[in-house]
This record gives C-alpha cells, sequence and structure tokens, in this order.
C-alpha cells in the first residue's frame, strides 16, 4: 500500500488496507478520493463499498482501526473492548497463564 499511496497528500493516512483522509474541504476530499480510487483501479485493487465511508464529518462517528474517532476526540471501539473481554480463558491476572500481546496503533501513526 506505502508504494501504490505514496506521495498522494498529507492528509492521508493507512494501514494495510484501511485508508482514512481528513481534508478541510469538500473540493480537497473529492480530490483526494479521486486521486486515491485512480491509484487503487491501476494497482488492479478493488474497495468495498459496502463496508466503506465517505465525507463523513467531525460530528461523525468515524470507526478506524478499533478505536473510534469524533471531533478531537478518539477512543477505543467499545465493541472490540467487548469481544477481547469475552474471548474464552483464563484472565491475563492469572499468572500461570501467558498472556497474549495487543498491539494498538493511532491513526496519527507515521506512514
Amino acid at each position: 500500500m506505502s508504494k501504490i499511496l505514496q506521495d498522494v497528500d498529507d492528509h492521508l493516512f493507512y494501514y494495510f488496507d484501511d485508508i482514512i483522509g481528513a481534508y478541510e474541504t469538500v473540493e480537497k476530499l473529492m480530490e483526494g478520493l479521486a486521486e486515491v480510487l485512480f491509484r487503487l483501479l491501476r494497482a488492479n485493487l478493488r474497495v468495498n463499498f459496502e463496508k466503506s465511508d465517505f465525507i463523513l464529518t467531525q460530528l461523525s462517528e468515524i470507526k478506524w482501526l478499533g478505536s473510534v474517532i469524533q471531533g478531537n476526540r478518539v477512543r477505543p471501539d467499545q465493541h472490540k473492548v467487548e469481544a477481547i473481554n469475552a474471548m474464552p480463558g483464563r484472565r491475563c491476572s492469572d499468572l500461570s497463564v501467558q498472556c497474549p500481546i495487543i498491539a494498538v496503533t493511532s491513526p496519527t501513526s507515521p506512514r
């Protein structure tokens, strides 16, 4: 993905196949979106439009990489937290059980 989307613009963030753009105007958003879709098409990749959201505002609740972004706040996605807590087996507080390591990434991580 880094080769496909390199140097698109500074408002675009991606992690594997999850892409998010933060634009100040609808015009800039449409230009960025057109460029991203063009590059994905040129690389013979497809977009699952049923799982995609377009033209969301700061007031929208945006779910991305296990987080919920709304306004200037980022919080964990409660459904993901519940899924982790519902995992079968012993709790990590039991020292006889090896605990899984879960990596959390920030949506503002560098590309």
